[in-house]
């Protein structure tokens, strides 16, 4: 981007800006605008405040020293926001933007809508709800016609005010300010690049140059401007100022907060008057004479401002200032500014107007125009004179002032002793004092009503609250306005008396109520039965044919606007008695001999039952009674028809009948216990009688059930013998007797003889225990070889006194059948133990395959396991190999001791079958106490690797054995 800044003035422009030539090659975006911030005094330490600017030098003496004025200024002023920044903290604040399109006229007509909105919210009645609609409705096409004036007169005046062709794009997009398409000169851009070399053509044409007017430096007449030493101010006066601002004012041009001012105004006033007397001395005769007062300002930034009231929708409104320069002092423009935007700039004799909406009068000194005040809105604009002794600035606040306009509440109708609340809203500017009034008989009104905020409450409203009352509001600002609303009062409901048509009211035949009510407005009539709530509108109850569910209490209910009454009369209907209920306990009815039943007779009568009467076939039962209820024992067998009759003073009524059978609990005889032999057939009869017919079955002592009288038990066995109970049952109740089967049989054991044979120590002692079913109790006989040792014991101890093999024997025997033996084997060793360690020689060659082999390992562990037999529980531990011829060391571990001698003996026998291998010494094979160490590897193996290692462990994968090998590989010759 190429920019080149030209100064109009040096041009012989009339101008107060410089003009920048730039050729644009980017795509612009809008620059977004900095965060404002203001102070949050609420947060404020105002104490800690006041103490830092009574310590702080730069604020209290020390920049007084400088006699520059401005210096002093500026040393004071940013010392004084140092001090306030650390103590008060700040809030950031947003920027309201509207459309430029949206005037003061659209604003207070969103404002009249917004009230009517609220009060159609509030009140929620047609009137405001209307009112609210018809807002709405103008206000939108008031928008749409500003809108269509304001793009009508943007392309009249887009060459004098640009500004306005860039304003509306801004309100009119979302995200971005730049559009995507623009026309010009007749040819459609959309590259950017061509775009903003078509928009700076476009600005740039629209620049007028204007005359040029030579400028001549101002030289005062004696080379010095005028001071006026004789003017100070005391520091009361000061603090008087100090304390008397107005906190709610926005800051002023150098930022200081007003609140600050006037909080700390008595630390802040001795520092400020030195500031002021030392201004005053070099400030300029300069002294505005209007707005009215005249005074003269002590620099270029002592500004004041003034309001001015202004009727909204006036023309051509006349803003006045006038001035008179100092001695030697001389004019060198005008300039007006609204909002710090210039609006005219007057000056080298040229007029330049930036805002439409402005003119001034060239035939007084400094005189701003409002063409129309409808089109700007509250702002102070400033009068800017430029003189040779320096800048002098007016303010003029304006104020636009709008004519009140009154909404007020409905119409109210209300009851007495009620409260009301009549609302008066007021629009205008300034805000409308609002007034109540109430309308006398003879036209005039009353004296004011008290109200507050324009809300009239009246309490306690009797008869003379009636009428219509007057808001009335007025702001200095035209005639004022007024509404008027009226209050109407009415009184509650009342039930005077109820009319019926006849004294009785009988079943079957017309009867009516009347309810005779009053009230103000007239009351809505309307009878409800308080049983069920069923309402019948009308003062007439009327009934063509009265019954029994119409009894009850029916109460009157009249009700208006101001509350309700009530008046409640019962309806008794006449009617015989009516048989409601008649049941018995007896369930089905039917019952067993001896039980007792009730009878239970209820009837529906008015006037009600005096007495029931109970009737048993045909047959009056002797007494009557009042509660229709009676108990009955039936201890004959037998069908009883009953039936009840109830009476009153208005007729008798009769139920139906009921039928009650009379049945015979069921009766067993006496079953005897049964004694029998195991294999014999068994036969159980069960005698039983009842009525109803009765249900008979067996249950067995395993809880199955037969359903017969007569049970057979073939070839019974000792598997069933127990209790078995007979029952037989019908509806009057369940009998049973139970019988005992004992099945006795013949001696048992539940083992049988082993060969395995047991080995015992020399002198140990061992237990024998011989286990035996049988019933009666078998007798147990212990013996060896013919020789008895014990009886009636089936556990017995004996000590290992002779080596050899011994046969024991258990007989058993109760009489039933034959006796039952159980045989035992006992060995008796000088060496019994658990555990051995065995030397094998293989007659193999010795080679490093074979060493690592453990297949090889894995075969002699599969052939010993299966020459040791299965009885003999044992476990297969280490397997060792040694060099030379093959030399194998086996551990072998048993649950039970095992004979030495025995052991040695079957694995001899084993080799010599062959059934360890073909290569097994059998005469190799003995019991050694322990496997010898292994020595070092000789010199011919040092280097092998099997030799450095040592041992090796492998996995277990007999299932149940636990067992590991361990080999070592060195010289076929002994280490």
């Amino acid at each position: 981007m190429n920019i080149a800044t030209l100064t109009p003035l040096l041009a012989g422009l009339v101008t107060d800006h410089d003009l920048l030539e730039f050729n644009l090659v980017a795509r612009p975006r809008r620059i977004k605008k900095p965060a404002r911030y203001a102070y949050k005094f609420k947060s404020a330490n105002f104490e800690n405040l006041k103490l830092q600017i009574m310590q702080s030098s730069a604020i209290s003496n020390s920049v007084l020293r400088d006699s520059d004025v401005d210096a002093c200024w500026f040393i004071w002023k940013s010392a004084l926001l140092d001090v306030i920044d650390a103590n008060i903290p700040k809030a950031r604040v947003r920027d309201l933007n509207t459309p430029p399109w949206i005037d003061k006229e659209v604003r207070h007509l969103l404002k009249r809508k917004e009230s009517a909105r609220r009060a159609a919210k509030k009140h929620n009645n047609a009137f405001n709800l209307e009112k609210f609609r018809t807002l709405r409705k103008v206000s939108k096409a008031l928008i749409n016609r500003k809108l269509r004036e304001y793009l009508t007169s943007l392309g009249d005046n887009l060459k004098a005010n640009p500004k306005r062709f860039w304003s509306y794009f801004r309100h009119r997009t979302k995200s971005n300010s730049i559009p995507a398409n623009v026309t010009y000169g007749g040819r459609q851009i959309s590259s950017g690049v061509e775009m903003a070399e078509a928009f700076n053509k476009f600005f740039y044409s629209t620049f007028t140059h204007a005359p040029e007017v030579p400028l001549e430096p101002f030289t005062p007449p004696d080379g010095r401007l005028p001071v006026f030493y004789s003017l100070a101010l005391c520091e009361d006066e000061v603090y008087k100022v100090l304390s008397n601002l107005d906190p709610s004012k926005a800051l002023g041009p150098d930022g200081l907060p007003t609140t600050v001012l006037k909080t700390c105004a008595r630390e802040l006033t001795p520092s400020l008057c030195a500031l002021f007397n030392l201004s005053l001395g070099e400030a300029q005769s300069f002294t505005w004479t209007a707005p009215p007062p005249a005074w003269s300002p002590k620099g270029a930034d002592d500004i004041r401002t003034v309001n001015f009231p202004v009727l909204n929708g006036s023309i051509n409104v006349y803003l006045r200032w006038n001035y008179t320069l100092g001695t030697g002092e001389f004019l060198s423009s005008t300039v007006w500014l609204l909002g710090g935007n210039q609006i005219i700039f007057v000056g080298a004799g040229a007029t330049v107007i930036r805002d439409d909406r402005f003119d001034h009068d060239k035939s007084e000194v400094a005189t701003l125009i409002i063409k129309n005040v409808s089109e700007v809105e509250d702002a102070i604009i400033q009068c800017g004179v430029q003189t040779s002794a320096g800048n002098w600035k007016y303010n003029i606040r304006l104020e636009i002032t709008e004519p009140p306009e009154v909404v007020v509440s409905n119409d109210q109708d209300v009851c007495e002793g009620s409260m009301i609340t009549l609302s008066c809203n007021a629009t205008g500017k300034p805000t409308p004092n609002i007034t109540w009034t109430k309308e006398g008989e003879n036209g005039t009104d009353s004296g004011p009503l008290p109200s507050v905020k324009g809300f009239y409450v009246i309490s306690g409203i009797n008869r003379s609250s009636n009428g219509t009352y007057r808001c009335t509001a007025s702001n200095g600002v035209g005639d004022g306005d007024n509404k008027t609303t009226k209050v109407i009062v009415g009184n509650s409901s009342s039930v005077d008396g109820v009319v019926n048509s006849s004294n009785t009211a009988d079943e079957g035949y017309p009867y009516n109520l009347t309810c005779e009510a009053s009230g103000v407005p007239r009351p809505s009539v309307s009878w409800i039965k308080v049983s069920n709530g069923e309402r019948r509108a009308g003062k007439l109850l009327n009934f063509t044919s009265i019954g029994r569910n119409d009894v009850g209490n029916y109460t009157c209910e009249a009700s208006n606007r101001c509350g309700r009454d009530s008046q409640t009369k019962a309806i008794n209907v006449l009617f015989k008695p009516e048989i409601t209920q008649f049941k018995t306990s007896a369930v089905h009815h039917k019952v067993c001999q001896n039980d007792v039943i009730s009878l239970n007779c209820a009837a529906d009568a008015y006037p009600p039952v005096t007495s029931y009467q109970l009737y048993e076939n045909d047959t009056a039962i002797l007494y009557t009674n009042t509660s229709g209820i009676w108990s009955r024992n039936m201890s004959t067998k037998g069908v009883f028809i009953y039936k009840c009759r109830a009476n009153s003073t208005y007729g008798t009524g009769k139920s139906g009948t009921i039928p009650i059978h009379v049945y015979v609990p069921p009766s067993m005889q006496e079953i005897d216990n049964l004694t029998i032999t195991e294999g014999n057939d068994v036969t159980l009869i069960c005698h039983a009688s009842g009525d109803p017919p009765l249900e008979v079955f067996w249950i067995k002592p395993d809880g199955q059930r037969a359903a017969k009288n007569v049970l057979m038990l073939p070839n019974i066995t000792r598997n069933e013998t127990g209790e078995y109970r007979c029952e037989a049952t019908n509806d009057c109740g369940t009998v049973s007797w139970t019988a005992s089967v004992d099945v006795q049989y013949g001696p048992k054991f539940p083992i049988e003889s082993s060969n395995c044979k047991e080995y015992v120590k020399k002198d140990d002692h061992f237990i024998m225990e011989c286990p035996v079913e049988g019933n009666p109790q078998p007798n147990i006989t212990w013996s060896e070889g013919g020789r008895i040792l014990s009886h009636n014991k089936s556990k017995i101890t004996l000590k290992s006194q002779h080596i050899g093999e011994h046969i024991y024997t258990c007989t058993a025997y109760n009489g039933i059948g034959k006796p039952d033996s159980l045989t035992f084997l006992h060995v008796v060793n000088d060496i019994v133990k658990k555990d051995f360690i065995y030397k094998i020689k293989d007659k193999s060659e010795f080679t490093r395959q074979l060493s690592e082999d453990n297949k090889k390992q894995i075969e002699v562990q599969e052939k010993i396991t299966k020459v040791i037999p299965e009885c003999h529980k044992h476990e297969v531990g280490k397997i060792e190999f040694r060099p030379g011829s093959i030399i194998i060391y086996i551990h072998l571990s048993f649950e039970k001791p095992m004979g030495q001698e025995a052991l040695t003996s079957m694995l001899q026998e084993a080799a010599r079958q062959g059934r360890l291998g073909d290569n097994i010494d059998p005469d190799s094979i003995t019991d050694v106490s322990d496997i010898p160490a292994k020595h070092k590897c000789s010199g011919l193996y040092e280097d092998d690797q099997i030799c450095k290692t040592g041992t090796h462990y492998l996995p277990n994968i007999f299932g149940c054995f636990s067992f590991y090998f361990l080999y070592v590989r060195c010289a076929r010759i002994l280490c």
